[in-house]
């Protein structure tokens, strides 16, 4: 199977199409410019370069609108559309036939690409103006610091209106998750703190746009939803607005994993009654094999289960040992008595990965 990318590019109510090159496979048909995927290339990677090389435009590519896998004669392809947005230069027909920006209205007088067919349907049904909110909401949360931010539909785990989830994380510094290896540290807790903060400021900015554009928002804050040290969670978990959302996933140690920062994030979320375009939940775990955090936990509370989307905490760890072992080992390396602990996500391999980069303090 082909691995393919391509943009879903808007100006106003208009988005770009482009006609594939008469003397190519498929033709003077139409599609979304893009193209395979490279070996050793993320999506990403790939789409921004195809449509540097295609158009001659630079290419800022955000969330996933929809895949699709079709089967043509002579290949498959799996093909994913990313929206996206130029941030440098103009379209030119540098390959293609043609370059059009059309409407909705207008795409069933071009003839497409077969494999464009299911993307087309919906984008007969799509809410350009509620993309937009989306684009606006998650651009303020990303200016308040949020480096992951996800939609989710949490109808049936909320109760009220507000069943749309607006999940976001910031990490925590390297220099601070590099000495968790060994024990927690004063500078670590305090830290928690801070990011706690950063965290309820920035939720409560994204309420308040969303109450000003004429929604129902509610910021899920540390006073909002407080800490139940018995339970171990808040009311509404954030790891389920996150999972629900595709930041991540439950790792082995019963903390969020992504794949950019490991568990070294902290988590916050807001909840809506906005018709947000929601994202791809996480329905299971990406941890395979791997058994690092379990190895590592200072109490043995893991168990080494690979989480999937419904299972309750317990069949994962054993929050009674963590809840006893967190406040001992604290106490041991600082002197002071805290719930923190932090050595289960320094050691995970997407951590590290986090901690081997350099495009990040």
């Amino acid at each position: 199977m082909t691995e393919v990318v391509a943009a879903l590019i808007w100006e106003g109510e208009r988005f770009l199409a482009c006609q594939r090159p008469a003397h190519k496979a498929r033709g003077l048909l139409w599609e979304f410019v893009g193209g395979k995927v490279e070996p050793g290339e993320t999506q990403e990677e790939a789409l921004v370069r195809e449509c540097r090389e295609e158009l001659g435009i630079t290419l800022e590519v955000s969330e996933v609108f929809m895949d699709v896998t079709h089967e043509y004669p002579d290949l498959t392809v799996h093909l994913t559309l990313f929206h996206s947005k130029i941030v440098q230069g103009e379209p030119r027909k540098l390959e293609h036939n043609d370059i059009r920006w059309i409407t909705i209205r207008e795409m069933d007088q071009l003839p497409f690409c077969p494999a464009d067919v299911e993307i087309l349907d919906r984008l007969r049904t799509y809410d350009r103006k509620a993309h937009l909110l989306k684009e606006e909401l998650f651009s303020l949360l990303r200016e308040k610091g949020a480096v992951l931010v996800g939609a989710a539909d949490m109808a049936g785990f909320v109760e009220g209106p507000c069943t749309t989830g607006v999940s976001v994380a910031v990490p925590v510094p390297r220099h601070i998750v590099l000495d968790l290896k060994t024990a927690p540290t004063k500078e670590y807790l305090e830290m928690y703190g801070i990011l706690n903060a950063r965290l309820d400021d920035m939720v409560e900015a994204g309420a308040a746009f969303l109450r000003e554009n004429g929604y129902q928002a509610v910021a899920n804050t540390t006073k909002v939803t407080p800490w139940n040290r018995t339970e171990l969670q808040t009311v509404l978990p954030h790891k389920t607005a996150a999972t629900r959302s595709g930041l991540g996933w439950i790792g082995k140690n019963c903390l969020l994993v992504t794949k950019a920062y490991g568990g070294a994030i902290r988590i916050s979320t807001i909840l809506t009654d906005a018709p947000l375009p929601v994202d791809a939940p996480m329905e299971e775990s990406q941890c395979g094999k791997c058994t690092k955090c379990v190895e590592a936990c200072p109490g043995g509370a893991l168990k080494g289960v690979n989480w999937k989307a419904g299972m309750g905490r317990e069949e994962i760890m054993d929050s009674q040992i963590c809840l006893k072992t967190q406040p001992e080992i604290m106490k041991a390396a600082t002197g002071v008595e805290a719930d923190i602990c932090g050595k289960c996500y320094a050691v995970c391999p997407y951590t590290q990965g986090y901690l081997s980069r350099k495009d990040e303090p």
